[in-house]
């Protein structure tokens, strides 16, 4: 489910209003290309995935339907090895995130933040 979940929301999450957050932190070409790439990988693994992980929700959410029968029909369909392989897959791709929020993060702290944002404060107060 946290497979599902993930790879559904993550792609979402860095939309349009993360990437104008970024933009706000004083993020270079560089920061925003890196940011893409990361990106990029997350939707592709959500485009191959989806069905897959579609699979494993729907199997684990059988227990709602109170029906242990069915439910562990549906839990021996999947293949253990398969769902540890997509998770490494996905670790993989969440790690390079993780990379570069990290570069991110690091625009937030030091002079090179307060000279940043005292430079913005001042194109702002002067349109």
């Amino acid at each position: 489910m946290l497979l599902y979940e993930a790879a559904e929301d993550l792609p979402q999450l860095l939309g349009r209003d993360f990437r104008a957050s970024v933009d706000s932190l004083g993020a270079t070409d560089h920061h925003r290309q890196r940011l893409n790439e990361a990106s990029a990988g997350l939707n592709q693994f959500w485009r191959d995935r989806r069905e897959f992980l579609g699979k494993i929700r729907k199997a684990l959410a059988a227990h709602r339907e109170h029906d242990s029968l069915l439910y562990l029909e549906k839990v021996d369909l999947l293949k253990p090895l398969d769902v540890m392989t997509c998770a490494v897959e996905f670790s993989a791709y969440l790690n390079r995130l993780i990379e570069v929020l990290i570069e991110l993060a690091a625009l937030t702290v030091g002079m090179r933040a307060v000279v940043g944002d005292t430079e913005r404060g001042n194109k702002g107060s002067a349109g």
